[in-house]
């Protein structure tokens, strides 16, 4: 009986993410599972501004949409070694003659 009291709740568990991740528009506690950054640092990153994000009406929630959460997380791309050493051929090549 335990063990399939353990399945069970398992089973909500998945449901429940699988739920969560189809929302469009997320709140602070969605935004710091999503991200794996503390509610804390999303305040901060809301506050000055860096995270794209909305304020409720009366300016007192704030939301953010999931495309432009995971946009964000993406556009600080790391070049690969390889490919800053074509960069670096690649500069050579047009500008040491």
């Amino acid at each position: 009986m335990n063990n399939e009291l353990q399945l069970l709740m398992e089973e909500v568990r998945k449901q429940a993410q699988a739920m969560s991740n189809s929302k469009i528009v997320l709140t602070m506690d969605d935004v710091a599972e999503l991200t794996g950054m503390s509610k804390n640092y999303i305040y901060r990153l809301v506050h000055l501004r860096r995270i794209p994000h909305y304020k409720s009406p009366g300016g007192k929630r704030t939301y953010f949409k999931r495309e432009e959460v995971e946009q964000w997380l993406l556009a600080h791309r790391v070049p690969t070694a390889e490919e800053l050493q074509q960069q670096a051929e690649q500069y050579c090549a047009n500008h040491l003659r």
